[in-house]
C-alpha cells in the first residue's frame, strides 16, 4: 500500500531543483498551487482516484502528477490541468507519494493547505442552500471528472 502525505511548503527553487529533493529517496510527487487546494482531503481523494484510473485503463494523462492535477481541479484536458495547477510563486503544496523527502532549503507550512473562503470561490465551490459543506464539494468536484470522462 503506497503513502501519501500532503504537505505545504515554501521555496524559491526551481521546480525541477525541488522535484528532484522531493524525489531524492524514490517515489513521486506533485506539486500544485495552494488556491486550488481546498484540504488534505481533496489531494488524498484526487491521488486515489489517479490511481484508480491507471489501474482501470481509464487515465487521460500520460503520468500520474498530471493525472492528480487533473482530478484536484476537475479540469477534463491535461494541459489545462497543469496550466491551472502549476504553482505561481514560491507557497506550494506538495502531494508526496511514497516519496521520502529531502526538506533542506524548504519552509514547512502546511496552513497552505487548508481550505479558505478565498480557495472556495477560486475552486467554483459554493454551498449556499444545501447542507453539505466546501470540503464535501471539493471532493465532489473530483469525483465528477470519472463522471465526465464516460
Amino acid at each position: 500500500m503506497e503513502k501519501v502525505e500532503v504537505i505545504g511548503i515554501i521555496c524559491s527553487d526551481t521546480m525541477d531543483s525541488i522535484l528532484d529533493r522531493l524525489t531524492a529517496n524514490g517515489g513521486e510527487a506533485v506539486l500544485v498551487e495552494p488556491l486550488y487546494v481546498y484540504g488534505r482531503l481533496h489531494c488524498l481523494s484526487a491521488v486515489a482516484h489517479a490511481r484508480r484510473s491507471f489501474s482501470e485503463g481509464t487515465n487521460r494523462a500520460r503520468d500520474l502528477p498530471a493525472e492528480v492535477m487533473m482530478y484536484l481541479s476537475g479540469e477534463r484536458q491535461a494541459s489545462r490541468a497543469i496550466s491551472r495547477m502549476r504553482p505561481r510563486g514560491d507557497r506550494m503544496v506538495a502531494i508526496l507519494i511514497d516519496a521520502g523527502p529531502d526538506l533542506t532549503g524548504m519552509i514547512r507550512d502546511d496552513s497552505l493547505i487548508d481550505g479558505t473562503p478565498d480557495k472556495a470561490v477560486a475552486l467554483g465551490l459554493d454551498p449556499k442552500g444545501t447542507s453539505v459543506t466546501c470540503e464535501q464539494l471539493a471532493l465532489e468536484l473530483v469525483a465528477m471528472l470519472d463522471v465526465e470522462k464516460y
